[in-house]
C-alpha cells in the first residue's frame, strides 16, 4: 500500500517532466542569446566553414533530428504498451509513465542538439540558418512538454 506523497514506481510527476524539458529549452535559448550578443566571431578571411559547411551540416542534421525524435516516440509507445494497466493508473494520479517521459526527454534532447549547433553557426559566422535552427530547436523541444492530455492520448494510442 502506498503512503501519502509516495509516487508509483516507474513514473515521474508532471511538473518534474516539464522542468526537465524547459531546462533543455532554456539552455538553447541562453546559448542563442549569447551567440547573437557576441557573434559573429569571424568576419574576415575564409568564411567557408561558417557560411557553407556548418549551415549545410545543419540542413542535413535537421531531418535526422525529426526522424530520431519520431523513433524515440515510437519506442516509448511500444514500451508503454507493455505496461498499459499501470500506466493508466499513473495517468489518473497525474504522473507520467517512465516509458513516455524517457522518450519525450530523448526527443527533446535531439532538438536541443540542433538548437545548440545552430547557435554555433550563428556564433561563428552569423549565417541566417543559425536563427532558423535555434527557432526550430526551441519549437521542437517545447513540443515535447508533457501535459495530461498528451499522456492520455499516448495511452489511448498504445491501447
Amino acid at each position: 500500500m502506498k503512503r501519502q506523497g509516495e509516487r508509483a514506481q516507474g513514473s515521474a510527476p508532471m511538473a518534474a517532466g516539464r522542468l526537465i524539458i524547459l531546462a533543455l529549452a532554456g539552455g538553447v535559448l541562453m546559448f542563442g542569446v549569447v551567440a547573437v550578443a557576441i557573434g559573429p566571431l569571424k568576419t574576415e578571411g575564409d568564411l567557408q566553414l561558417e557560411h557553407v559547411y556548418l549551415p549545410l551540416f545543419l540542413a542535413v542534421l535537421a531531418p535526422g533530428v525529426f526522424m530520431a525524435s519520431a523513433l524515440f516516440a515510437a519506442n516509448g509507445s511500444k514500451r508503454l504498451k507493455d505496461k498499459l494497466p499501470e500506466a493508466k493508473v499513473q495517468a489518473k494520479e497525474g504522473l507520467i509513465p517512465q516509458a513516455l517521459i524517457g522518450s519525450w526527454i530523448m526527443g527533446a534532447a535531439c532538438f536541443e542538439s540542433l538548437g545548440l549547433l545552430a547557435g554555433i553557426v550563428l556564433l561563428l559566422g552569423g549565417h541566417w540558418s543559425g536563427y532558423a535552427g535555434i527557432v526550430i530547436g526551441l519549437i521542437g523541444i517545447l513540443s515535447h512538454l508533457p501535459t495530461s492530455e498528451k499522456v492520455e492520448r499516448a495511452i489511448q494510442h498504445a491501447g
